[in-house]
């Protein structure tokens, strides 16, 4: 009876040093991203988990283990950083990750042999490379073939499949998203936009293209973004998409009013160069610019894609074709030129009139709207730039320097009275831009 009640004790104790070992087994950790069989944007890669725990309280380490072969492991030893890991991820790439939860003695300080779980092997793809050098023209005054359309061309990493484009707001008559074979490079789309294409400048419709690259083995890249405004070719829109009519005057093409971007055309803000200040923000002034010695007009150009800052020849010449007597033209006096010739340039309202009552407004005769936008001053008492003399006079910018100067530039002042007068600017004038020969 002694020997039968010592064998049960024995195999009590054994159970229990059993059940007691397996509870000192970590639980197992849960992957919860990269998901399984997912597709990762590697700018944007990140593992999340939930790592093992010890039932008893012990200390339990979390390794996270990457492979590109579920062969070769390596541990990304800080997993704030993902990319501090021997394995270099690249785009277009399979990767398999797992954790392994380890569990410690009671000093925290030495890993207990056997005392190990794993998760489950996941695996995830990263994205294929997008395509590159994506550029996109629209129709417009100076771009214009005969039809409204959106052209988008780029330039396309090795084993690409196809380049699918989708945009907003769609069109009636183009399916999307429209998928182009690899090695065309390029997606014209023309007549869907000729009943989209506003005649008016107030309705036109900016269009966001999303351009991704599918690879060969079937995974796409991060799309990339592009907009684009197909406009009328009586229309032409800068960087930030304002959109300008056109005048004719004696075989000049000018925008129809003051400038308001505030990047160069080439999508670089207005840093260096030309400078630019909102003022009033009243859209029939346009934005307030200056030109410093570091103008360049190739890499400095704000105006819309062919168009530019007016040289002081080409002023010369609409004041010729205005009426300009020719032996006024070459004054270079502050005084007003030409009498009354700013008459036929000035907006038929928004001129105060004179002390007497008298109408200083236009007849704009040319539609070229030329508001009293004033300038913009540099407050010295509140440290801010203020507008002076709005409604009373208004001054252009050439992107001629003064001769024997690197400072200066010619500009154009017109006053209640209705002359024109030049000289060298000073704080921030408006531009109104011209059509490239």
């Amino acid at each position: 009876m002694k020997q039968h009640v010592f064998l049960i004790a024995l195999l009590l104790v054994t159970l229990w040093a059993c059940e007691k070992d397996e509870n000192k087994l970590p639980t197992e950790p849960v992957l919860l991203s990269p998901a399984n069989g997912s597709v990762v944007d590697l700018s944007k890669l990140e593992f999340d988990f939930s790592g093992g725990i010890d039932p008893e309280g012990a200390y339990v380490a979390n390794n996270l283990m990457v492979s590109e072969d579920s062969m070769a492991w390596y541990e990304i030893k800080n997993h704030a950083k993902v990319f501090d890991c021997e394995l270099e991820f690249r785009e277009g790439q399979k990767y398999y990750w797992k954790v392994q939860s380890f569990e410690y003695d009671e000093s925290a300080t030495q890993v207990i042999a056997g005392r190990m779980t794993e998760s489950k092997v996941f695996h995830f793809y990263t994205n294929a490379p997008n395509v590159f050098e994506l550029k996109a023209e629209s129709s417009s005054h100076t771009n214009w073939t005969g039809h409204n359309f959106v052209k988008l061309s780029w330039l396309e990493p090795e084993n690409t499949d196809y380049v699918e484009v989708s945009f907003e707001p769609q069109v009636d008559g183009i399916q999307q998203p429209i998928q182009v074979p690899a090695g065309q490079g390029e997606l014209l789309l023309e007549d869907f936009f000729d009943n989209w294409v506003p005649l008016k400048q107030e309705d036109a419709k900016v269009y966001t293209f999303e351009v991704k690259a599918v690879s060969t083995d079937g995974l796409p890249s991060v799309p990339d973004t592009i907009r684009a405004m197909p406009l009328d070719k009586l229309l032409v829109h800068d960087y930030d998409f304002n959109v300008y009519g056109i005048v004719i005057i004696d075989m000049q093409a000018w925008l129809d009013r003051n400038l308001m971007t505030t990047h160069f055309n080439d999508g670089k803000p207005l840093t260096r160069g030309v400078i630019v200040k909102r003022g009033k923000e009243i859209p029939e002034y346009g934005y307030y610019y200056t030109i410093f010695p570091s103008y360049d007009p190739v890499n400095h150009n704000p105006c819309p894609c062919g168009f530019h800052i007016p040289t002081h020849e080409e002023w010369k010449q609409l004041e010729l074709a205005i009426g300009m007597p020719a032996d006024k033209i070459d004054e270079q006096t502050a005084e007003l030129r030409g009498a009354d010739r700013s008459f036929v340039l000035k907006s038929t309202t928004g001129w105060l009139p004179g002390p007497n009552g008298e109408n200083y407004n236009g007849i704009d005769q040319y539609d070229f709207n030329m508001k009293p936008a004033g300038t913009l001053s540099y407050n010295s008492t509140t440290h801010l730039y203020d507008s002076r003399l709005d409604s009373v006079m208004t001054k252009f910018l050439t992107s001629t320097r003064i001769p024997n100067s690197d400072e200066y530039f010619y500009i154009r002042h017109i006053f209640e009275n209705d002359g024109i007068g030049v000289g060298n600017y000073s704080s921030f004038c408006s531009i109104r831009c011209i059509r490239d020969n």
